[in-house]
């Protein structure tokens, strides 16, 4: 097994980056060779825990707004998969 050049990994990232669930978009993949497969797979999974990620952080700020007022809110930052919650009481929560 050869080491890809950064070019090579740049320009699969590109062509990541313009994917849709259109077919013709994603014939790309049918070239690639066993390493570049291995890449693209990496970087899927890469994607697919980004999106669980903001997923999980979107329903967990829902929830914490569903449970305090906004006047009881000093700050709520989203960090990763969770957020921060500090109360105007001066009690801090992280949220998951």
């Amino acid at each position: 097994m050869t080491n890809m050049d950064k070019t090579r990994k740049r320009e699969i990232d590109r062509y990541l980056a313009h994917e849709t669930n259109a077919p013709e978009s994603q014939e790309w993949r049918e070239e690639l060779t066993e390493e570049e497969s291995a890449y693209v797979q990496a970087r899927d999974k890469h994607y697919e825990r980004g999106v669980a990620a903001l997923c999980s952080a979107v329903l967990v700020r829902e929830r914490v707004q569903q449970r305090y007022r906004p006047e009881e809110i000093a700050e709520l930052k989203t960090v990763y998969d969770h957020c921060r919650l500090r109360l105007r009481s001066g009690e801090v929560f992280l949220a998951r």
